[in-house]
This record gives C-alpha cells, structure tokens and sequence, in this order.
C-alpha cells in the first residue's frame, strides 16, 4: 500500500518533470530555420541550374551544393526566418546599412553577423 508521504512524493516528481518540459518548451529556439532552407535546395545541376542556381563543388570533399539567389535580396528583416536566405545584421562586415538586410543567397559563406530568434550572432560557415 501506498502511503501519504509516498503519493506526495510521486506528485512532487510529476509536477516536476511537467515544469521541466514547459520551461524546455519556452526557453529552446525553435529548430533552425536555415537548416530547413539548406535541405530544401535543389540536389542536382539541373535542377539548380534551372532555377537560376549556382552548382558547386563544396571544399576537397566531392560533395555539390547549389547555392540559389534570393528574390528578398536586400530588403529589410527583423530576423532570419522573415528570409530566404539569412537576415544579416546592420552595421556588419555583410550589410554596412542602417537596417538588417535579407542575404542575396541562400548560402552565405564565410563569417557573418546574423539576426536570428531575436538575437545577434556570429556564423562562421565553410
């Protein structure tokens, strides 16, 4: 049988593993959205070609990516997921604007400063 201490107890633990998830829940980004935009680009020459894209080889690896052009080039974000590609930070390397601007390409190589889940940082990407 189960006694008091042993019912308050087992309370106390699932109250506290659901406090656990819910301030995981609020205090985790969301999933990266420039992952999603890689994985999205086209996988063959033709297909990247076809839609304006550039086909290359990425380092010593073998390995082809197709970087493709933004149509939201330039234009004004807040962060990056308002963006095909990135929204790169104001007063940076990348964008010397008074405003973050949307990435010309998906890709960006490089390091850069990007505005993402409202906050600044720094990417380095090879």
């Amino acid at each position: 049988m189960f006694t008091l201490d042993t019912r308050v107890s087992a309370a106390v633990g699932v109250f506290t593993v659901l406090a656990v998830v819910i301030v995981g829940l609020l205090v985790l980004p969301p999933e990266d959205s420039y992952s999603h935009k890689v994985r999205a680009l086209p996988r063959t020459a033709e297909v990247c070609q076809a839609r304006g894209g550039q086909w290359f080889e990425s380092g010593n690896s073998g390995d082809f990516n197709c970087n493709l052009p933004t149509s939201d080039a330039w234009r004004r974000c807040n962060t990056s997921e308002e963006c095909q590609g990135v929204c790169l930070a104001a007063h940076s390397d990348r964008n010397d604007a008074d405003a973050n601007r949307c990435s010309p390409a998906v890709l960006v190589f490089g390091c850069y400063e990007q505005i993402a889940h409202n906050m600044r940082w720094t990417t380095c990407r090879g």
